[in-house]
């Protein structure tokens, strides 16, 4: 059985209301494998962008755990957690959130300038992640050049260049037309088989959701249904 990347234990996140506190994530089990792929859904409100913020770190819950690759993020300090986040966990947005001043080659090199001086072997990593995306005439180019599409493979790449066991994935589709959207779930799906990579991704995108291994789907914070080949369980 492939190890389990992340676990939710308890998780919950609510957050100071009106009259009454918001409950966003409300007690949330669940186990996610190395080389699955799981697509999170649920109305807007249903609380699954608070569930990916946590499993990033960019949150933190108001009880239970969250832990990925045996690490209780809770026992963490803020600049433990950004180093987990240049190095074990990627991230991927609907925006892209690429530097505008920087080429596609030097955006996806960012994450480990970051952290150290590149090597050989990030620059070969490198090289192979642009090829393998299809960016190679686009290496120099700054992202107001590129597509749609191509400005999602670029951030892909950044994503995938510290080799994270965990890529979180925030609306990936949601910006782009259906050949492009159907193009990027099939990236991350081929990552999770191939790659053996942990890949969640929140989503609206029932392309997306076909080419899971597992949907979640979210209401009100929890769980309420969950359709699984393997890689995921909950209660």
């Amino acid at each position: 059985m492939p190890p389990v990347v992340l676990q939710l234990r308890g998780v919950s996140r609510v957050f100071a209301g009106g009259s009454e506190p918001i409950v966003a994530v409300d007690g949330i089990d669940a186990e996610f494998l190395a080389g699955t792929f799981t697509a999170i859904l649920g109305r807007s409100g249903s609380g699954k962008s608070t569930l990916l913020h946590l499993c990033a770190s960019l949150d933190r819950p108001s009880s239970g755990a969250v832990i990925v690759d045996g690490i209780d993020l809770a026992t963490q300090d803020d600049d433990a957690l950004a180093r987990l986040r240049r190095t074990a966990i990627g991230l991927v947005f609907q925006f892209f959130n690429l530097m505008p001043q920087l080429s596609i080659e030097e955006n996806a090199l960012l994450p480990i300038v970051l952290e150290r001086a590149p090597t050989g072997a990030d620059l070969a990593r490198l090289a192979a992640l642009i090829e393998r995306l299809g960016l190679s005439s686009r290496r120099t180019h700054r992202p107001e050049r590129l597509s749609g599409g191509e400005r999602q493979r670029a951030a892909l790449a950044r994503a995938l260049m510290p080799s994270p066991r965990l890529l979180l994935a925030d609306e990936p589709t949601g910006a782009l037309d259906s050949t492009n959207a159907t193009a990027i779930a099939r990236w991350l799906r081929d990552l999770a088989h191939d790659d053996g990579v942990c890949v969640l991704a929140v989503t609206h995108d029932e392309r997306v959701a076909a080419l899971a291994d597992s949907v979640l789907r979210l209401d009100d914070g929890r769980i309420v249904g969950i359709e699984s080949r393997r890689g995921t369980t909950a209660p």
